[in-house]
């Protein structure tokens, strides 16, 4: 195998011929068509233009552009069409491009002769120099490569030589005047670099400075956001409880209502026995005066004991039914730290009771006054949030209405009928006032889970998917009891709904993996079995099944993690369940700042992992910016390494100087919610201008630059004020990635920012901003540097 030192043009001679019954004959090319050479390394495949050589029709010479071809080694490949039948020679490895004198051993200089040993492919150590053979329909080819110098270099190499002697003669005479002046021009350099070193440190403190006022300020803003999110969500809870209060206060005021009410038929009956009492002594006053008609009166009281015992055995029923009432009260008392509104209900029925119990004794009294003394007493007040009832006998029972007040105590019964399904373990999430943010419950091994809710709270549960059941619907409540019982049951799956199979990942340490635990939500739109929100969490491999009824809307949502933020900010995908299956991903990347380099997997690579991973500079999709500022709304960007070697055109914001209405009329504002977000601005001035008829060359370019990642293809956009400030600082770092990848001598990121580039983001009404070192603007008409970046 031949070493040539890479950026070297050669020319490769490869003789063709056909093994016939073992013996090679000539293959003439001439009668051939479709003739096609590549040499072929691990990674690419490179066409190279080819002739056949006048004096042998079997002999193809291939000229190789030495700067094509990057190190590795490299085969031979040659097909063609003989009569309709294909034809192909074996890969065997040739020849290598290396990156230095010592590793060659082909020279390039002189009069090399065609077919010196020197030059030609020893494949290896196989009986024949370079040869590879292949049977193709019925016959084989066999090939043989020998490496020569370019056609040119060959024809003109002495020439070249003599040149540069005399090149070299001219240079030794101007060395001396050249050494003079560049003393004094080494000496100014080094003046100059001192200063502008200065003034570069000056510029990055005062830079440096904006930037901690800047995220001072962003935190601020965000810190006050959160304060107010928490008041409003504070405020709506304590006017939910004080709501509940008044609820229960009102039942608790009409059950002391009626116990009032009972009080005064009881005083009522006590007015009517004192009257009755008078009566009595009367009529024994007139009994004393009149003893002779006591036998007639014995007569009417016998009657009246009589009375009086039939009225006594009724009340001793009551009072029986009463204490019953009673017993059923005190043990429903004893439960009510379960069951509150059995509580209640057994409180009412124990008032309603006692007056009942009360009118009895009314009508007792009025037939016979010994009822008078066994008369029901009974009274109920409320004293703060403690109801009072004392009955006949004395006895006081209390009720604590302050008790509820604090939580609502949540028990959770799962059951299942399909067999090989267990409910231990079962994953419940909790979701309060609509939060994004779950917490999690599992279940015992009889598939129980308990937990408790602050009264006046709205809360959400869903169900971990189980595989072979159909999933649960979300339930939503609002916590005003004491004790909630649920119970749900998981069913064998139907056979009439789609599958949609939500896939979510992370990229993170140069590779892509599940990520499991990530929440999802479905949302299926109305319907007879829709209207239905289902919540669960991907498992060790990222997945999660959800079953939608066919021809349903449904909304997935991924919930947001920790630590990490979804590619190009996608949190929600909607779609229409019309297939038997379907399949929705969801990419994931950390939050930690840095920069990065992309591959067309999504895959994300630090320089270090990127070389150590063994990566070319080809496979480099995107060099990425992530940064806190820019994490925090999922405004991370990044561009392509090889557009930036490309360059880029100056491009004008907008023909007409005219203001744009979708975006702030100066976007320069941290506090503004496009500040950071370049993607939307574009869109929503690129939009605009279709509406209104209007020209904006420098969107119009941003989103014709695209590039494949993750499986998706993604339209280029034009940075945001605030994204633009993030790349300035953040300039020097990405420099160190771009000669990572391109060399020393490639052209950096930093050298944009020392010419004017336009943002999204407009100044006024004719003007827009602009950026070099720092931020500036100019008319909307002008033609300023188009840098298309891309989200991710």
């Amino acid at each position: 195998m031949k070493k040539i030192v890479r950026g070297n043009d050669f020319t490769l001679r490869i003789p063709v011929k056909k093994i016939v019954n073992g013996e090679q004959v000539s293959f003439p090319l001439t009668d051939c068509t479709d003739i096609a050479v590549h040499v072929v390394s691990q990674y690419k495949r490179t066409a190279l233009p080819y002739t056949i050589d006048k004096e042998s029709n079997d002999v193809l010479l291939a000229d190789v552009d030495g700067t094509t071809l990057s190190l590795g080694t490299y085969a031979l490949e040659v097909t063609g069409k003989l009569e309709d039948a294909n034809w192909r020679s074996y890969e065997y490895e040739q020849f290598a491009i290396v990156d230095n004198n010592a590793s060659s051993d082909t020279v390039f200089g002189g009069d090399t002769a065609e077919g010196d040993a020197n030059i030609e492919g020893d494949n290896g150590g196989e009986t024949s120099k370079g040869c590879m053979d292949v049977k193709i329909e019925g016959f084989a080819v066999d090939t043989a490569l020998v490496v020569l110098p370019p056609v040119s270099a060959r024809a003109t190499i002495i020439e070249l030589i003599a040149n540069a002697d005399a090149a070299i003669a001219a240079v030794r005479e101007t060395e001396t005047t050249v050494k003079a002046s560049e003393d004094v021009r080494v000496k100014n350099e080094s003046l100059r670099q001192s200063t502008e070193e200065q003034r570069t440190e000056a510029e990055v403190a005062r830079q440096t400075a904006e930037e901690q006022r800047a995220e001072s300020e962003s935190e601020r803003v965000a810190n006050e956001d959160t304060r107010k999110a928490n008041e409003e969500a504070r405020v709506a809870a304590e006017e939910q409880r004080a709501t509940t209060f008044t609820e229960l206060s009102e039942a608790v005021s009409t059950a002391v209502g009626k116990a009032d009410e009972a009080v005064k038929t009881a005083n009522a009956a006590i007015d009517k026995t004192n009257a009755a009492e008078e009566e009595r002594a009367e009529a024994e006053r007139q009994r004393v005066e009149a003893e002779t008609t006591r036998s007639r009166e014995e007569g009417i009281r016998q009657e009246s004991e009589t009375e009086r015992i039939r009225q006594e055995t009724a009340r001793e029923t009551a009072e029986a039914a009463r204490q019953n009432a009673e017993a059923e009260r005190e043990k429903a008392d004893t439960e009510r730290e379960k069951r509150v509104s059995e509580a209640i209900s057994n409180t009412s029925s124990a008032i309603k009771t006692a007056t009942n119990a009360a009118a009895v004794a009314t009508e007792t009294a009025k037939k016979a006054m010994v009822a008078t003394t066994e008369a029901e007493r009974v009274n109920a007040e409320l004293r703060g949030n403690v109801l009072v009832v004392t009955d006949r006998n004395g006895g006081i029972s209390t009720l604590d209405f302050e008790q509820w007040d604090l939580k609502e105590r949540v028990n959770i019964t799962i059951t299942t009928s399909v067999a090989v399904v267990s409910v231990k373990g079962v994953a419940v999430n909790v979701f309060l006032n609509d939060a994004s943010i779950f917490t999690k419950y599992t279940t015992d091994a009889d598939g129980k889970v308990s937990f408790t809710i602050p009264r006046g709270t709205m809360y959400r549960i869903s169900f971990q998917e189980l595989k072979g059941c159909d999933p649960l619907p979300s339930l939503t409540y609002t916590a005003a009891l004491r004790v909630r019982d649920i119970n749900v049951e998981y069913k064998p799956i139907s056979d009439e709904k789609a599958s949609v199979i939500v896939t979510v990942d992370k990229a993170e340490d140069g590779k892509v993996s599940p990520f499991p635990g990530v929440a999802l939500t479905c949302a299926i739109s109305g319907g007879d079995s829709g209207g239905d929100t289902i919540t669960t969490e991907t498992d060790s491999d990222g997945k999660v099944t959800f079953r939608v009824p066919y021809n349903k809307k449904y909304k997935i949502t991924a919930a947001q993690k920790d630590g990490y933020y979804a590619f190009r900010g996608v949190y929600e995908k909607d779609n229409v369940a019309d297939m038997a299956e379907y399949n929705i991903y969801f990419h994931f990347y950390p939050t930690t700042s840095g920069v990065f380099i992309l591959d067309a997997t999504g895959a994300q690579y630090t320089a270090d992992e990127w070389q150590a991973a063994g990566k070319t500079t080809e496979e480099a999709v995107l060099i990425k910016l992530v940064t806190q500022n820019l994490a925090n709304g999922n405004n991370c960007f990044g561009f392509s390494p090889a557009a930036l070697q490309a360059g880029y055109p100056n491009k004008q914001w907008c023909i007409q100087n005219t203001p744009f209405n979708n975006i702030p009329l100066n976007g320069n504002n941290v506090n503004d919610a496009l500040y950071y977000n370049g993607l939307k601005s574009s869109k929503l001035t690129r939009e605009e201008a279709e509406e209104r008829g209007l020209t904006v060359p420098l969107f119009t370019y941003a989103y014709e630059q695209t590039v494949n990642l993750a499986d998706a293809q993604l339209h280029g956009f034009i940075l945001a004020i605030g994204q633009m400030i993030e790349a300035n600082v953040n300039k020097t770092l990405v420099d160190e990635v771009v000669k990572m990848l391109h060399g020393i001598n490639a052209k950096l990121f930093s050298v944009l920012f020392s010419q004017n580039k336009w943002t999204s983001s407009q100044c006024s009404a004719p003007n827009a901003w602009n950026f070099s070192f720092s931020p500036g603007n100019g008319a909307k008409s002008l033609s300023f540097l188009a840098l298309p970046v891309f989200a991710c």
